[in-house]
């Protein structure tokens, strides 16, 4: 029996990029992979963040996707999040400790696809690039 739910596997790390022998700030990676035989669409990206708040993409973000985003069986997409933005945005939120944070993308009938709880040092990354 062939499965035709929606698989959808999302990470969240940290990384940089290269170009040549030069390095980019750092960046955080989210990334969503369909790993199911649908296809389907993402009608947005974001981070949760410990106060229960939400900070949806494209803000502090570079990306390589367009909302709504169609995601095909075996396809991925990704945005980079600024770690140092990030930093200041959770800081603004009164938040200045080591924290969980957990990145997720939303399809459009309002299914979330979370990843593993990122830890995230606010007061590191905010003195950070």
């Amino acid at each position: 029996m062939i499965n035709n739910r929606h698989k959808i596997n999302v990470k969240f790390i940290i990384g940089f990029i290269a170009d040549g022998d030069k390095l980019s700030n750092h960046f955080l990676v989210l990334s969503a992979s369909n790993e199911g035989q649908k296809l389907f669409t993402l009608a947005a990206a974001g981070v949760d963040f410990p106060s229960n708040n939400k900070l949806i993409y494209p803000t502090l973000s570079q990306y390589d996707v367009t909302f709504p985003y169609k995601l095909g069986p075996g396809e991925s997409c990704k945005i980079l999040i600024q770690a140092q933005k990030l930093a200041i945005e959770l800081k603004s939120e009164g938040t200045s400790r080591k924290v969980k944070v957990v990145g997720f993308y939303q399809d459009q009938i309002n299914n979330i696809y979370r990843s593993k709880p990122f830890d995230f040092g606010i007061d590191y990354w905010e003195n950070h690039t």
